[in-house]
């Protein structure tokens, strides 16, 4: 499910294991058109549409990569049709398309890594946000935003009041709250890992490149490319910052169970890595694009 460069990677890994594989997605990706056998120009919402045409192909394994589809549920559509699904369903996935669920979440289970934030649901109460956090800071709208709806102050705005200004107009467009978090420094990088519900399988670290422009200027993109290492690891990652992340993956998953979420599929942790060690600047629920192309090639079936 899906037509980015994500899905030509999961296509051609799926592909490897001898077995047809069908498409579903809102537009054709050249790439996914020569492997699949079928291939269904859908709206990536259309949850119950899609599960249906997957079942009417006898499709056994489906696999969501966009995050729109995983916040809107098609992994629920797809399972209530009885196919084995990569993907959490709505509940879970607001991991990734509620910044403020996933903050409330992680404070609530007392989980590592989370910056000091303020979630602001009116735009009187911005100004004093702002003041309470008292340095540099982002703003989060807290749905889904594709990777560009992040403003960093100091690198998309300088002034408090252009930050202020952003953030209510975020408001004004129906984004019900707006998170507000102090500005983190340090690297960046991507660690994603396979989930069934109790355990993980991780991948190897992944740093993607956000910015449009050279030397880390210009707007956010969801990603102008990454690369990752032959060690799975990266060159300013020691190992035991790696296992650190990947205990607060770990604790996640375990948190998710004890709230009564079964999530089965990808968990993608956005780190930062700081003096402190590895603190999270978020959570999707689906492969990274592009870095599920480092990941998916190094697969052997």
């Amino acid at each position: 499910m899906g037509t980015g460069g994500r899905e030509h990677a999961l296509g051609e890994a799926l592909l490897r294991s001898e077995t047809p594989l069908y498409v579903a997605g809102a537009w054709k990706n050249p790439g996914l058109v020569r492997l699949a056998k079928d291939y269904l120009l859908v709206a990536p919402t259309e949850g119950e549409q899609i599960a249906h045409w997957a079942r009417a192909r006898q499709v056994e394994l489906a696999v969501v990569g966009p995050d729109a589809a995983v916040a809107a549920g098609v992994a629920d559509h797809l399972r209530a049709q009885g196919i084995v699904t990569v993907g959490p369903g709505a509940q879970a996935a607001r991991l990734e398309s509620s910044k403020a669920f996933q903050r409330e979440f992680m404070v609530r289970h007392g989980l590592p890594g989370v910056p000091r934030h303020v979630v602001v649901n009116r735009e009187e109460e911005l100004p004093r946000a702002v003041a309470s956090l008292g340095v540099p800071y982002v703003v989060k709208p807290v749905g889904l935003t594709a990777g560009k709806g992040v403003w960093v102050k100091g690198l998309d705005f300088t002034e408090d009041a252009e930050g202020i200004a952003y953030a209510a107009r975020t408001l004004r467009n129906g984004g019900g709250s707006v998170v507000l978090e102090e500005r983190l420094e340090g690297e960046e990088f991507s660690f994603m890992a396979f989930v069934d519900g109790q355990r993980l399988a991780p991948m190897p670290l992944v740093q993607d490149y956000k910015r449009a422009l050279d030397g880390n200027r210009g707007p956010n993109t969801g990603g102008m490319g990454s690369y990752s290492e032959r060690d799975h690891l990266l060159p300013f990652v020691p190992r035991e910052d790696r296992e650190a992340a990947l205990a607060i993956l770990t604790r996640t998953v375990e948190a998710l169970r004890s709230d009564g979420m079964d999530y089965r599929g990808i968990l993608y942790g956005g780190f930062l890595l700081t003096q402190e060690g590895p603190m999270v600047l978020e959570f999707n629920a689906r492969f990274g694009d592009p870095e599920a192309l480092n990941a998916l090639t190094l697969f052997d079936g």
